[in-house]
């Protein structure tokens, strides 16, 4: 069920066949998600999207012979304590066949207890950590699968997409500040970017690390006015604390573009911001696309669950990986063949609604394009939007882009 025409047809098919018979039981999914906590929306989303993957393959008769059966867990704020308590109930006490998560901030501390398990394990979290540890021991964790590229590609690819930016809207040259929050994910990105940015000839006025949950934005902002820089990097990925940063910076802005890491993609943001957030720009390393795949997952979305519209990093993606586990089963034959069913997943290509997915054999992570591959058929696209009437607008890259890149108001 590869590519696009695969994946139309998996959803017709879910809305056209009867169920067939199955006379192999089931095979269990376990699905360790925030869903209470700070995190507790885009964990509803994670498990809305397993969900819709789940009653299509089993409306379409199922997974060579198999019926899929959910074990959902809530991880909490998937803080490490959560995130242990969570794997051990779902790999000890349920013995499922595979485990699919989003992405849970305490990880990487899981990846042992897989290891001991042996069963697939597919997840989001968007670490360099995950990453590395793969790439240290890929005998040991052959069956951790990271489905989106680390989030040091968010600095990486930040280089690359400046480059689209006008020379005459820099109004300082080619300056920044760049922003990070005292978390694991955040320090990443911020390692990752302020190299980057040097590297390609961007001059740093300010750099700082906040605290999570900042309560007031004005010493940091006092700082930048002191010394207004073109473009502004925010990349704490917390959206409370970079909501409350485009509030404060509006009351007077300096001529800067602003950049944040996903965090406007969430409907919390318009509920703080408003129209304030026109003119933001923010990306994500893995996302619904605007084009008929992911625009049809959005309208099967809103369907299925009462109107309610998908944000763009949690549902999409979690319904892809269960259909790129499920192409791995149907390679392997035999969802049980947990080595068989690794094996298979190295060599998968799957066209999802947030693009194209073959892990690199070398860490088995799923790379970013256009800046670590070429290729958008195997790598997921690092998409920019620009937010305008509080709607997202693909700004870069090709063949992804919808519009154009346009001047904020604060900078006119």
């Amino acid at each position: 069920m590869g590519g696009a025409a695969g994946l139309a047809g998996m959803a017709a098919a879910a809305g056209t066949r009867p169920a067939l018979s199955q006379d192999k039981g089931t095979i269990r999914i376990g699905a360790p998600l925030p869903l209470t906590g700070i995190f507790s929306g885009d964990g509803e989303e994670f498990r809305r999207g397993l969900v819709m993957a789940v009653e299509e393959i089993n409306a379409a008769g199922g997974l060579v012979g198999y019926q899929i059966e959910t074990v959902v867990d809530d991880a909490q704020d998937s803080f490490v304590e959560q995130m242990q308590a969570s794997f051990e109930r779902l790999l000890r006490k349920e013995k499922v066949d595979a485990v699919l998560a989003g992405y849970l901030i305490g990880s990487p501390v899981e990846l042992d207890m897989v290891a001991e398990a042996g069963v697939p394990y597919l997840s989001q979290q968007a670490q360099i950590k995950v990453s590395d540890m793969v790439a240290s021991d890929l005998k040991k964790y052959r069956m951790v699968f990271q489905t989106c590229p680390p989030g040091t590609y968010y600095g990486y690819g930040l280089v690359d997409f400046l480059k689209s930016v006008p020379e005459d809207w820099l109004a300082q040259g080619k300056t920044v500040a760049v922003i990070g929050g005292d978390n694991g994910y955040s320090e990443q990105i911020h390692i990752a970017t302020r190299p980057a940015l040097k590297e390609a000839g961007w001059q740093e006025t300010h750099f700082e690390v906040v605290p999570y949950g900042i309560p007031d934005w004005t010493p940091t902002l006092t700082k930048i006015r002191d010394n207004p820089p073109s473009v502004i990097a925010m990349n704490d990925g917390i959206v409370g604390d970079d909501s409350l940063f485009i509030k404060q910076f509006s009351d007077l802005p300096t001529k800067s573009l602003i950049y944040q890491v996903f965090t406007p993609s969430t409907p919390e943001f318009f509920d703080v911001v408003g129209d304030l957030g026109d003119g933001v720009v923010w990306s994500t390393v893995i996302g619904i696309l605007p084009d008929q795949i992911g625009n049809d997952f959005r309208a099967r979305y809103r369907e299925r669950w009462d109107g309610d519209e998908p944000s763009f990093g949690a549902a999409g993606p979690m319904y892809d990986q269960v259909h790129m586990w499920a192409q791995a089963v149907r390679m392997a034959g035999d969802p049980k063949d947990k080595d068989a069913v690794c094996e298979a997943l190295k060599g998968v290509i799957y066209r999802g609604v947030a693009g194209g997915y073959h892990v690199k054999p070398d860490n088995l992570t799923v790379p970013s394009y256009p800046t670590e591959l070429k290729d958008p058929s195997l790598a997921l696209p690092h998409t920019f939007y620009q937010i305008e009437g509080r709607e997202h607008r693909c700004i870069w890259p090709d063949p992804y882009t919808v519009s154009a890149l346009r001047k904020p108001a604060w900078m006119a």
